[in-house]
């Protein structure tokens, strides 16, 4: 490499393939299997409108960038809305964009 020109890197992974069995099969999402979102209340959606944009345009991958803008609402002013942030943390980390889509829609403008 050279000073200020940064570096370059190679490796290589081994593709290893696994049968799954049942005991190490992960989990699938439907939302037939999905239990009930909790319900927003008109003050709770007007609460997190402000946000509505900026995580409509970001899908559940931008974990960091969903953090933060996360971290600006109150989610402890009453149980629905706990419950609403906890539901949209799930679908963040466990990168499950449809119910990520489905609790950000309860946001009625």
């Amino acid at each position: 490499s050279e000073e200020g020109k940064g570096a370059k890197f190679w490796f290589t992974l081994p593709a290893v393939v696994e049968k799954q069995t049942e005991q190490t099969a992960l989990p699938t999402f439907s939302p037939t299997a999905m239990p009930d979102l909790p319900t927003l209340t008109e003050a709770n959606q007007t609460l997190l409108l402000p946000f509505l944009p900026a995580l409509s345009e970001r899908a559940v991958y931008y974990t960091s960038e969903l953090e933060n803008i996360l971290s600006q609402i109150d989610f402890e002013q009453n149980e629905n809305l706990s419950l609403w942030g906890n539901r949209l943390n799930e679908a963040i980390h466990n990168f499950n964009q449809e119910l990520y889509t489905q609790l950000l829609s309860q946001i009625k403008p």
